[in-house]
């Protein structure tokens, strides 16, 4: 009943929005702040315009005294904007989407030219993915919004979208965003949001985990950001894997607006706006309420049978100017999920193992921030955030015995509070040089515990017991020098430090990048990169066998994981908006924590979302990843888009027992291509038709021990052979279809994602089902249809 009536009220919104016709001409208005990128000072007089066919200004003017431009009555469509200013290298933007509905607001960042000279405008190609932060060289790429939205079957979430890159593939399941990078980790990458480290972002996140079902961060708030996969900066620290750089958009400083999107995913609200015109203070809010049963209502299994799903969060950003050259935002994210499996209440119905059992699992996340930025003169400026977070996990299970009372046999209860506040301070000497410090230092305050019980529910034990609160220092400084305007070279160091056992990590990064000419590059990076382990693992416990009682921490001096990253990166640019881009990479890892045990084959970052197991471990462990990742793309230009990406790769560690394995995520290859095409009609009507297509080495898994299984009654993986199992070729097609309507006064889409649109049921794992003692097979998630409408006005 309540997917009906959801459905019905979407289908009579749409047509009466959609039945509303009108032939008159939409227009719409560009503006937005230029400055210098290193600097964050205002150009004035900057030169910005929508050229014609013949390159004259069609539309335009310049910046004024604040750098901000406003060019009015755009017609709605695409278009290309430039930015020029003598000394600075020529800005371009093409293909911006306007529509009539929202404004567009372009923040431009013009880098001064090397070359001297009074009347000098230079001319550079630009590149639509070139990274935000001038300091990343190599394996990193900025993504918009609309690249988030065009994705198939990414469900506005950056984690799915970054699914399409090379070097990146899914982690575990086709219902969840978590992505391994050149074969490391999950637990590998960092999450920032508005320059500072923030727990886990998304919705239903498992512990020690860095993905989870949805993005609980709505794409409406977001501006372009960045992710790196390899090498990055001295800025970026505690992370081995790569860095998810996010950053909010602002909200109109002149005009309301507002966006509606109902779908069978859920309800969004957005809503924007000026505060004070005059002082050019505005807000940001959205608020999302999704309840993932819609789609059971239809039969469509989004996750396992007898389970539901619910999420909502709410994203916020608050502008406002401080004083002389001083900004202040004021932003925040709060995310809640849970997730609830219903046990079968009846014996002769039970099948599997599973049927019998029960559990709530419910996350909270939610971060605020106060962000300062400080113009101190021509040549500098200080910016500085504070960020209270919190993360916190309850997970309860329970199974039924067979007389149908339920005894519980796990319960997780972890939370994480954090204090942080990070500062940098920017200097650029000349053009040729800019230097860049700063810290963050962050307050960590952690209330921890899992406790399980035997399958006769006679002993529980304490696997992890740690309350209290340390603290993490991370300085860094890093630099840009070029020389002329081919050659760029960056360096910097990076330090951290963890006061729980003193550890300490000091991590080098170097990078070069030579233009041979405009339309060719090729970079060189190395970086040292440091890791805490996620906070439980310092509080595993050992524990009497016959009592549950704690006998000792083994892990409480464990250090820090580590990795030599080194890349070769070639970046070829072809006419027609056509890049292909080769990087070879090479990562040793060392000091992962391994078993004390000689003959053990365990190896810590095989894990998923899993704490340490088994204990105590040491840092003793290292690990080989090598490859080559290939992208061939054209960037959005003349209704087409498509981007083909490649990786061959291997990843075996070194056990205890001295031999090599395969990792787990060694799948060999992978590879994918992302096409979209959007055809225009009249009446200011388009259509896009996009398609996503995976193929990827199987993932591999540790055979299970069936007859030691059947014995304990669980499951039981037979590790003298770690990995070398491998499930089957993994393939999946996704599909996007999306209609817009341009009015006068707003703007509307329908659209519909197509997850998995060919119903392939691919294998995810092996399980033992103790109840009837047999080997079964789990698989992926089935067709998954995405229908939602979208309403800016």
């Amino acid at each position: 009943m309540q997917f009906k009536t959801h459905l019905l009220l979407l289908l009579s919104f749409f047509l009466v929005v959609a039945c509303a016709n009108t032939n008159a001409q939409t227009t719409q208005t560009i503006k937005g702040l230029v400055t210098d990128s290193d600097t964050q000072q205002p150009l004035i007089g900057a030169a910005i315009y929508i050229p014609s066919p013949s390159g004259d200004a069609l539309y335009g003017g310049t910046t004024d005294i604040d750098g901000r431009f406003k060019i009015e009555d755009v017609p709605v469509g695409r278009h290309t904007v430039k930015c020029s200013f003598l000394g600075y290298e020529e800005w371009i933007a093409t293909n911006i989407f306007v529509t009539s509905g929202k404004e567009v607001v372009l923040n431009v960042e013009l880098l001064e030219s090397v070359i001297t000279g009074e009347a000098v405008v230079i001319t550079a190609k630009h590149e639509k993915d070139k990274p935000l932060n001038q300091f990343s060289i190599v394996s990193t790429r900025a993504f918009s919004v609309e690249d988030v939205q065009r994705t198939p079957a990414s469900i506005n979430d950056p984690g799915r979208m970054a699914l399409s890159f090379a070097g990146v593939r899914q982690a575990n399941q086709d219902n969840e965003n978590s992505f391994v990078i050149r074969s490391n980790s999950p637990v590998g990458v960092s999450w920032r949001l508005e320059g500072v480290d923030i727990p886990n972002p998304n919705h239903f996140a498992h512990r020690g985990s860095s993905g989870g079902g949805i993005s609980g961060l709505s794409v409406n708030v977001l501006g372009d950001s960045d992710f790196s996969t390899g090498a990055f900066p001295a800025e970026y620290g505690n992370a081995f894997a790569g860095v998810m750089d996010l950053k909010f958009r602002k909200g109109n400083t002149e005009k309301r607006e507002f966006r509606i999107q109902a779908g069978v995913v859920g309800l969004d609200a957005m809503f924007e706006g000026p505060i004070s015109k005059e002082k050019g203070s505005s807000y940001l809010v959205n608020y999302r309420y999704s309840t993932l049963s819609i789609l059971g209502a239809m039969g469509i299994s989004v996750t396992q049978p007898n389970m539901s799903n619910n999420f909502q969060d709410l994203s916020f950003n608050v502008y406002f100017p401080a004083g002389k050259k001083s900004y202040l935002n004021v932003w925040g994210l709060g995310a809640y999920s849970t997730e609830k499996r219903i046990a079968i209440e009846n014996v002769d119905e039970w099948e599997q193992w599973r049927d019998k059992n029960r559990y709530d699992f419910i996350t909270r996340m939610g971060v605020m921030g106060i962000t300062h930025t400080q113009l101190l003169n021509d040549k500098a400026y200080l910016k500085t955030v504070v960020s209270l977070s919190s993360h916190a996990l309850l997970w309860d299970r329970d199974t039924l015995n067979n007389e149908l009372v339920y005894g519980r046999f796990l319960t997780e209860n972890i939370t994480k509070n954090r204090l942080a506040v990070a500062t940098a301070y920017n200097h650029k000497y000349s053009a040729r040089f800019n230097l860049k410090t700063g810290l963050q230092a962050t307050a960590l305050n952690y209330n921890l515990s899992s406790e399980e019980w035997d399958t006769d529910g006679a002993v529980n034990r304490l696997n992890i017991d740690g309350k209290g609160t340390t603290a993490i220092l991370q300085p860094y400084a890093q630099a840009r020098y070029r020389p002329n305007e081919s050659l760029t070279f960056n360096f910097g160091l990076h330090a951290l430090y963890l006061a729980l056992n003193n550890s300490i990590g000091l991590d080098p990064r170097l990078a070069a990048e030579y233009r041979i000419n405009p339309q060719i590059s090729m970079s060189l990076a190395y970086g040292l990169h440091s890791m805490m382990q996620p906070i439980a693992n310092y509080f595993l416990t050992t524990t009497n066998p016959n009592t549950g009682v704690i006998t000792s921490y083994p892990n409480k001096d464990l250090g820090f994981n580590k990795a030599h990253h080194f890349i070769v990166s070639y970046n070829h640019l072809f006419p027609g908006n056509i890049r292909l881009k080769l990087e070879p990479y090479y990562q040793h890892l060392f000091n992962i924590p391994v078993a004390t045990n000689p003959n053990s084959t365990y190896y810590a970052l095989n894990g998923y979302d899993e704490f340490a197991r088994p204990i105590p471990l040491v840092n003793e462990g290292t690990a080989d990843h090598y490859g080559i990742d290939l992208t061939f793309e054209k960037f959005f230009s003349k209704g087409l888009f498509f981007m083909l990406s490649g990786s061959l790769y291997d990843a075996t560690y070194v056990a205890p027992n001295g031999k090599r394995y395969d990792t787990r995520y060694n799948g060999t290859y992978n590879s994918s291509i992302v096409l979209g095409k959007e055809f225009t009609f009249k009446k200011n009507r388009s259509l896009e038709i996009g398609a996503k297509f995976f193929y990827s080495g199987g993932r591999r898994y540790t055979p299970i021990d069936t007859a030691l299984s059947a014995q304990l009654y669980q499951e039981v993986s037979d590790d003298t052979r770690p990995y070398t199992a491998q499930l089957p070729d993994y393939y999946r097609l996704d599909m996007r279809f999306a209609y817009r309507k341009n009015k006068p006064n707003y703007y509307w889409m329908l659209s519909l994602d197509l997850q998995n649109a060919t119903n392939k049921l691919n294998e995810q794992n092996q399980e033992y089902d103790p109840l009837n003692n047999v080997l079964t097979w789990r698989f992926q998630s089935e067709r998954i249809p995405a229908l939602s409408f979208t309403v800016d006005f």
